[in-house]
């Protein structure tokens, strides 16, 4: 792809590159051009720019998953008021909040995970089978 053209294969080729997760200073090595050409095509050919910041909601799922299953924190804000028996205006704010929650890996969202995203090393069908113990010298003699 070192010709400086730009061609509409590119966005469709881009949109590949995003959905396998690769940053765009990639892209743009793979792609054989420079920074600056590319950000021309982006101002230029909105198609391109539009894959980009393209992701599916099979992505986004995937992403999901595997923030659960490498664990996360995230902040809980939380607010007591004084609210009006009558109106249910809240008259003042008591008391803020912000916790901040360690959420712990998960191990079967990780093995999920890694069976869908490489079969070929986690699948459980074939993980005892082609396992064979071969005794040491030093253990044949007992």
């Amino acid at each position: 792809m070192s010709n400086n053209r730009y061609r509409r294969e590119i966005a469709q080729i881009t949109g590949i590159f995003v959905r396998h997760g690769l940053p765009e200073n990639e892209i743009i090595h793979l792609l054989g051009v420079s920074t600056e050409q590319f950000l021309r095509w982006k101002k230029s050919h909105p198609e391109l720019a539009e894959a980009l910041q393209a992701t599916s909601t099979a992505d986004r799922a995937e992403q999901a998953l595997l923030k659960r299953a490498l664990g996360f924190t995230i902040n809980e804000s939380s607010a007591e008021e004084l609210v009006d028996k009558k109106s249910g205006e809240v008259l003042e704010v008591l008391k803020r909040r912000t916790i901040t929650k360690d959420v712990p890996p998960d191990v079967r969202a990780l093995l999920f995970y890694l069976q869908n995203r490489h079969p070929e090393r986690w699948d459980r069908s074939h993980a005892n089978s082609n396992w064979e113990y071969e005794a040491e010298e030093s253990e044949k003699d007992l």
